[in-house]
């Protein structure tokens, strides 16, 4: 992933136009001539500020990100989301992305990440959100254990 530095809010008549300063370099690149994976992250960014002090939805996390990227974004958003006071709901199938998710905790200071496994309850036919604390989920993941409703 390119790095930059900075990113232009341009007003145009009919909305803005969004450019971003690369690391070592002087022009400004159109957002839009990028792939879509920097286009998603700062999709994400906009969407937690936008929601500062309240909360967001984000379903399959992992769509336009390349599963490399999956540890950035994880550390990004539970920065930013801390920084915004935005309580985040997400999800995602990937079990790239949920082990990125947990090196994250354990990488992040003051990380109040949680994971949940959704799963239906045969007995009952509801739905159940059962908790997994990080040393729960990494112990999963690392003995072929079950973490997605499987």
């Amino acid at each position: 992933m390119q790095k930059f530095s900075e990113l232009k809010v341009i007003p145009e008549e009919n909305g803005v136009i969004l450019k971003l300063k690369l690391k070592d370099k002087t022009n400004l690149a159109l957002l839009s001539s990028f792939g879509e994976g920097i286009n998603r992250y700062i999709a994400i960014l906009c969407a937690i500020w936008a929601n500062k002090d309240g909360f967001l939805l984000i379903d399959e996390i992992e769509n336009g990100i390349h599963y490399t990227n999956y540890p950035k974004l994880w550390e990004i958003i539970f920065k930013v989301s801390v920084e915004a006071n935005c309580q985040l709901f997400i999800t995602t199938h990937s079990k790239e992305c949920i082990a990125a998710f947990n090196d994250m905790q354990f990488e992040v200071t003051n990380c109040n990440a949680q994971y949940f496994e959704f799963y239906k309850n045969l007995k009952t036919d509801l739905i159940v959100a059962s908790p997994r604390d990080k040393e729960q989920l990494r112990y999963a993941l690392t003995h072929e254990g079950r973490v997605r409703g499987e």
